[in-house]
């Protein structure tokens, strides 16, 4: 059933798996939380890690303050292909959508 609504304009696959959503949380794009009536929550952010997104995101606190989230994580990278590790502080949760903002 999933394969078939992949290939009809405008169905959608289910995220939860069959359950029911009691609670979401849209930030914004690519930014949502969903709190099943079970008391199961799963949160997603692009660009962060995940044990970030689950441990020290908190979405009532941005959708209500409209105030920017900076969490920080530990990440591994390459320069001039030589491997180090890197902390960098960057905006987990932001209130505001500046792709639809006009100004």
């Amino acid at each position: 059933m999933i394969h078939r609504l992949k290939k009809i304009p405008g169905m959608f696959e289910d995220e939860c798996g069959g359950r029911t959503i009691e609670t979401v949380w849209g930030v914004r794009a690519e930014l949502c939380a969903f709190e099943m009536f079970d008391g199961e929550e799963t949160k997603k952010c692009k660009g962060v890690q995940k044990y970030v997104v689950q441990k020290k995101t908190k979405f009532e606190n941005c959708f209500f303050s409209g105030r920017k989230q900076l969490r920080k994580m530990n990440v591994i990278c390459s320069d001039d292909h030589q491997i180090c590790r890197e902390k960098v502080n960057k905006v987990t949760l932001s209130a505001i959508d500046d792709k639809r903002i006009i100004p």
